[in-house]
């Protein structure tokens, strides 16, 4: 059911809304992936090659988190997603990409960097990759 919809039912049976936003397509291309595989980067030593999987297939990834390890369930925006890097300035489209010589497929995402605030027990780690239980 889509936001509008949703408003209008609320409002003809509870209360009277007066808008309605519609945040789920910022997330479109967005999924919960889970690293298989980290490797050095063969051409940078702060960046890491991850194989993440994202379901149906798995992704070539390359990341410079600093709290990565296999096994681990992350957020991953795919290609065509919307993010900040950093969390700053204007979304930019994920795009196939070329990182110190080696394919990227993809970005392993800090929340503000999709623009999901942290819980407040994690705002002391930000710019860290949250962990997804499962």
């Amino acid at each position: 059911m889509d936001a509008q919809k949703l408003a209008m039912l609320f409002t003809i049976r509870t209360a009277e809304i007066e808008g309605a936003e519609d945040q789920a397509s910022g997330y479109n291309n967005i999924v919960v992936g889970q690293i298989l595989e980290i490797h050095p980067h063969p051409n940078a030593d702060k960046l890491k090659v991850t194989k993440t999987s994202v379901g149906k297939e798995t992704l070539q990834i390359v990341c410079g988190g600093t709290n990565l390890f296999e096994g681990q369930y992350v957020a991953v925006a795919m290609l065509g997603a919307k993010v900040k890097w950093h969390g700053e300035g204007e979304p930019v489209v994920m795009q196939e990409a070329k990182i110190r010589g080696v394919e990227s497929y993809g970005m392993i995402c800090a929340g503000e960097e999709i623009g999901v605030e942290q819980p407040q027990i994690q705002k002391r780690a930000k710019g860290r990759f949250w962990i997804f239980r499962q």
